[in-house]
């Protein structure tokens, strides 16, 4: 647990870091418009502090509504693919037995907090680093994959508890309570960062997730664009094959990004069955990433690893797709003064409207 320990010290420095010279910059929360539209002019300092926090207010609601509808929607992919990695699916009746309605949704409340908290980490941490990366394009181009990367912090902890409600077939405490006592009876502090097992393989995951949905997805679709552009004979004929290939530009890259990225969930959910395993036989050691891949490699090869593939490829790609349209739907109506403007690669980024009486 040493590792998860050092982990969460990190992030939550550098966080914390972050945060202090965010509200230090005393200015408000500004992205970068292109050249050719009106820019906003900066918030008087005394009225900074306000709007610094009804900004975030509104990330952090469309955050949470946008990811708590896609992990709802995705959870029967959530469901099975944890079945398949933890060995739980081994024959058609085992897999009748999970696709039961109770069985299959067990966990669904919690993986729907938990992808609506994910999503408001990486929606919040996206709108800092956006502005922390303002004065240079190339890094404010990839601001998305470190905040990607936070999402780990709110998922590792449910997903584990999923795991274990699974198993224990029990309700969300039963399951958490498992996990943080000895013998479900004697709690010591040295056990809170079990939930957290397999943390660093789940950063990984969240890190390409993240920026995938806040960015990926948008940018293949405008590659494909351009590639159409280029080598269309007209520009009607470029025009329709555009529209016909942006869902299945998105559905491709969704499933190669969660192919890419399976073999670290894969090793997540395995370093989380071990814990169980281990907390009911009593044995308390630090479960090591390194340790647990070659153990499953030298138990069942590489194939292993891509267990549970099929349905991550769902839940991936749907969630990606539905957290990402829904982030767009939600975002003019909890801020009716954002608008979309064209920026480089004709991609899209949300910039604040001025009011009519703010000076320009």
């Amino acid at each position: 647990m040493r590792g998860n320990k050092q982990y969460l010290s990190a992030v939550v420095g550098a966080t914390l870091a972050m945060a202090l010279n965010k509200y230090a910059s005393n200015a408000a929360p500004r992205i970068k418009a292109p050249e050719h539209e009106s820019r906003v002019e900066p918030i008087a300092s005394s009225a900074s502090h306000s709007t610094l926090w009804s900004f975030y207010m509104r990330e952090m609601a469309i955050g949470v509504g946008s990811g708590a509808i896609a992990g709802f929607l995705c959870y029967p992919g959530e469901s099975l693919k944890k079945r398949y990695q933890s060995g739980q699916i081994k024959n058609f009746s085992n897999l009748l037995f999970a696709l039961k309605p109770r069985e299959l949704w067990r966990g669904a409340s919690g993986f729907t907090a938990s992808v609506g908290l994910t999503s408001m980490v990486q929606v919040c941490s996206y709108a800092i680093f956006k502005k922390l990366f303002a004065a240079d394009e190339n890094l404010e181009r990839w601001a998305a994959v470190p905040s990607g990367a936070f999402g780990a912090l709110a998922s590792t902890a449910v997903e584990s508890c999923i795991l274990n409600q699974q198993k224990l077939q029990s309700a969300p405490f039963p399951a958490y309570k498992y996990m943080i006592t000895t013998n479900g009876k004697e709690f010591k502090w040295s056990n809170w960062t079990r939930p957290w097992t397999g943390l660093s393989c789940i950063g990984i995951r969240e890190l390409v997730f993240g920026y995938s949905m806040l960015e990926g997805a948008d940018m293949a679709v405008v590659e494909m664009q351009k590639f159409c552009s280029r080598y269309a004979g007209s520009q009607e004929s470029a025009a329709s094959l555009q529209e016909s290939l942006k869902w299945p530009t998105q559905i491709g890259y969704g499933i190669l990004m969660s192919l890419a990225t399976h073999p670290f969930d894969t090793l997540a959910t395995k370093m989380q069955d071990k814990l169980h395993y281990s907390l009911k036989d009593g044995n308390t050691q630090r479960i090591s990433a390194a340790r647990t891949a070659y153990e499953v490699f030298q138990a069942h090869g590489l194939k292993e690893f891509w267990k549970g593939a099929i349905p991550r490829a769902g839940l991936f790609t749907g969630c990606m797709i539905i957290a990402g349209s829904a982030r767009k739907a939600l975002e003019p109506l909890i801020n009716p003064n954002r608008h979309t403007a064209t920026t480089f690669k004709d991609g899209h980024k949300q910039i604040e409207k001025p009011e009519e009486n703010t000076p320009r």
